[in-house]
């Protein structure tokens, strides 16, 4: 009987031992997931999504539900807008409607100039915000910013 009796005992210590280092091998790990949730950074939003969102806000008297440019419409002036301005046009020239290839304006639906100007700055913000103060002086010197 005592030879049954110490492997049980024996068996019974090796559990509570590996069940104890589990436990502390466990609190370690989400000890460490903790720290690396806390010090990781957030993730980045989406410069299209980001966009959409402001142009659409800054837009939403000048573009009503049933007469707003589609997403795929509107997305891709900022980059259109950040190269010519870092080739060194004005936002002048981007909304000069003579050469109009630059101007928020589809086939439905259309922008007033003023809010063309904020759609810009927007933009900028966004896509390109090294040219911000290029924009901003821009606006400045033509007295509308």
């Amino acid at each position: 009987m005592r030879s049954r009796l110490i492997p049980a005992a024996f068996t019974a210590a090796l559990v509570a031992f590996a069940l104890t280092a589990c436990g502390s091998s466990d609190e370690g790990d989400s000890k460490s997931a903790a720290v690396a949730s806390s010090t990781s950074s957030a993730p980045e939003a989406d410069p299209t999504e980001e966009w959409l969102t402001a142009a659409r806000t800054t837009a939403a008297a000048d573009w009503p539900e049933d007469a707003a440019p589609a997403d795929h419409e509107i997305a891709l002036y900022p980059d259109l807008w950040c190269a010519e301005l870092s080739k060194g046009h004005s936002v002048g020239y981007l909304l000069d409607t003579k050469q109009g290839e630059f101007y928020p304006i589809g086939e439905t639906w259309g922008t007033q100039i003023d809010t063309a100007r904020k759609l810009v700055v927007a933009a900028v913000g966004v896509a390109c915000p090294e040219l911000k103060d290029q924009v901003t002086a821009d606006l400045r010197e033509a007295g509308v910013y």
